[in-house]
């Protein structure tokens, strides 16, 4: 499947200008599989002396045959290497011969832990120093690239002060790979596959129920179980990672409720929880600006959401056509929607408005945890900062009045009432009545071509 290149132009700019520093050149990149790391490292390669690796989580032996194929195909002439060393050897020689960019991708299934492989690794970087080559080496899940090159006493650490961390792709950057869909089926498509540009490609249908169809719900649909396969891939053991998803997608929002229901105990749980948090399946809200640290959890990754939140739900009563099952799993996929939104809006925030502090704004109501909005703080200059309480309304007959009157009485609750701006972000639009309320009353209004960047910002400060 062709992956056009799309939103990686800032990383391919500094890959290109540590490529033309003089001296010792050596990269790390790290991120989430699905990121799109291959597609960025291929179009880098583009027109290079280079030669890329692709270790798998396989014995040193085979990963070395791998190495052996490679370098045969570069230099024309048979390869064969007993050890790492000798593996490294060669490529010193290579690199002598010209300028050589070097990708070892998979790179902590080479190393394996073994001290020496990562001495042998040092070393060529200190032998190809002269040659103007570039070592590039790549690799997920971001905490054990983090771990392998900064652990003290590793062999690896400070040898490659040069690190990008793949981040998902932007609603925006992701619309450029569904040129003829509508904006409303993008944000749809964002809010169920996220950032990766793989399921992307995959989504992409003429419209976002096709799209679902063909890659959820269709025989052998290709996204089915991927969400259950990306946390077995990278956290074991898998059954008690995926019990604690199912038991928040079911209503646990804290530590102890998510401990209760997937029968662990409480220290285990807290292991396990910073383990889904810094892998990027669930996020800890961060206290809003002004109020106590935070102690909700959600699924925040959205095809983890979207797997949990639906596919489940409809692979226990399988058995029906996609048309079907569409039609039956579709409240579920609106409510799904409602509580990925937010992570948009707050997104649109952080690039618009760029705040020094913002959080999603969760608190009990009746009884449940219910996710409020966005708040952001940001300063207005003059040392002054603003607080920005925006509500977030996804559903098709808009926002509403309703909405409004809710939001501020959750903000005075809260004790939200000094330096404040009230914001309503609304993927189906707003009613006229609430229009004629926000323009008499200063509230800003975020709706789908703001979000989408077709109309510019509204600015921060204006006469209330």
């Amino acid at each position: 499947m062709y992956a056009p290149f799309v939103g990686r132009e800032a990383e391919l700019s500094h890959m290109e200008a540590l490529y033309a520093a003089p001296g010792a050149k050596a990269l790390a990149i790290c991120g989430r599989r699905r990121v799109g790391m291959t597609r960025l490292l291929r179009e880098f390669c583009r027109g290079k002396r280079a030669l890329l690796f692709a270790f798998k989580d396989l014995s040193l032996k085979e990963n070395l045959w791998h190495a052996e194929v490679v370098v045969a195909e570069f230099t024309g002439a048979e390869a064969s290497f007993g050890t790492a060393a000798a593996f490294l050897e060669s490529l010193v020689g290579i690199c002598a011969e010209g300028k050589t960019v070097v990708v070892m991708e998979g790179f902590p299934h080479l190393v394996g832990g073994d001290a020496g492989v990562m001495q042998a690794v040092c070393g060529f970087i200190d032998d190809i120093s002269e040659t103007e080559s570039m070592l590039v080496i790549c690799g997920s899940p971001v905490p054990m690239m983090r771990e392998l090159l900064e652990s003290p006493g590793n062999p690896l650490a400070g040898r490659f002060p040069d690190r990008m961390v793949l981040e998902p792709l932007s609603l925006r950057q992701c619309a450029l790979l569904h040129p003829g869909m509508s904006d409303a089926d993008v944000l749809r498509t964002y809010l169920t596959v996220g950032g990766m540009p793989l399921y992307h490609l995959i989504m992409s249908g003429p419209a976002y129920e096709d799209s679902v169809k063909a890659a959820f719900l269709a025989e052998q649909a290709p996204l089915r179980d991927e969400f259950m396969t990306a946390v077995g891939r990278e956290l074991s053991p898998k059954r008690v990672y995926s019990l604690m998803l199912w038991s928040m997608s079911r209503g646990a929002r804290t530590q102890s409720e998510v401990a209760a229901a997937s029968d662990i105990s409480p220290s285990l749980c807290k292991r396990y929880m910073d383990n889904l948090v810094s892998h990027g399946f669930v996020a800890k809200d961060p206290p809003a600006p002004g109020r106590k640290a935070g102690r909700f959890y959600r699924i925040s990754d959205p095809l983890t959401l979207f797997g949990y939140e639906v596919v489940r739900r409809i692979d226990v009563c399988g058995g029906e056509d996609p048309d079907g099952l569409y039609v039956r799993c579709a409240p579920k996929i609106g409510t799904c929607m409602g509580k990925a939104f937010g992570d948009a809006v707050a997104e649109y925030i952080g690039i618009t408005y760029r705040p020094g502090r913002m959080g999603r704004w969760t608190g009990r109501a009746d009884g449940t945890v219910e996710d409020f909005g966005v708040v952001a703080e940001i300063d207005i200059g003059g040392g002054r900062d603003l607080t920005l309480l925006c509500g977030c309304v996804f559903r098709r007959t808009g926002a509403d009045m309703e909405d409004m009157v809710l939001l501020e009485q959750r903000a005075e609750a809260a004790g939200f009432r000094m330096n404040r701006r009230f914001a309503m972000a609304s993927a189906g639009g707003f009613t006229r009545e609430l229009e004629e309320y926000a323009e008499d009353n200063g509230v800003m209004l975020i709706g789908l071509d703001e979000i989408m960047g077709r109309t510019g910002p509204e600015p921060l400060v204006r006469t209330l």
